[in-house]
């Protein structure tokens, strides 16, 4: 147990966005009138062993929502920034050439970068996660005859998945840009 270590990317990128498609699954299958309180007294009779048989579980949802999240973010925000995103590749994997010399020469730079992808991989699975929980809980509303109860619930949904899907292109735009500045100063560097 003490060699298993998750770092800021696990948590934020896959067990946080995994735990709320657990919440969304439970919603489905168990429809409760108000769902965070049933989430906060249902939490407090878990036993060491459910905890991380949930842990494990937020994961592997997490982990699947990520590619999907990437999927849905590439296709979104090509399409919504358009203007924003010219010239900038949605996939950073197809810059590794620039992304290895940032490494190997910038250190620092290199692990600004990664804070900035860390940051766009945790917002566009929230974005996704959220977006699941959006839906389970107006499908829930309609279904249950309380839409006008879960207005606020569902526009604080709403609110926080647009502004997730936002920031994830803001900290791809920050990211191209330690990217475009790394190279051109060392480009520049290696001129004189």
């Amino acid at each position: 147990m003490d060699k298993i270590k998750l770092s800021l990317f696990d948590v934020f990128v896959y067990i946080l966005p995994g735990s709320i498609i657990l919440i969304s699954i439970d919603l489905i299958k168990n429809p409760h009138e108000d769902f965070a309180t049933y989430v906060f007294n249902s939490s407090k009779d878990f036993s060491l062993f459910q905890v991380a048989i949930l842990l494990s579980l937020s994961y592997l949802f997490g982990f699947l929502n990520q590619y999907i999240s990437y999927e849905v973010f590439k296709f979104l925000a090509k399409r919504i920034w358009r203007k924003r995103l010219t010239g900038k590749e949605t996939s950073i994997g197809k810059l590794e050439d620039k992304i290895t010399l940032i490494r190997h020469f910038s250190p620092q730079n290199f692990n600004i970068l990664n804070m900035w992808l860390v940051l766009r991989g945790m917002c566009y699975s929230l974005f996704v996660a959220l977006l699941f929980l959006f839906l389970v809980d107006l499908c829930r509303a309609v279904q249950l005859n309380c839409f006008f109860e879960q207005l606020l619930n569902l526009s604080v949904l709403l609110i926080s998945l647009l502004l997730f899907l936002r920031r994830s292109v803001r900290f791809h735009e920050w990211a191209h840009g330690i990217i475009n500045n790394s190279i051109s100063q060392m480009s520049e560097f290696n001129k004189s």
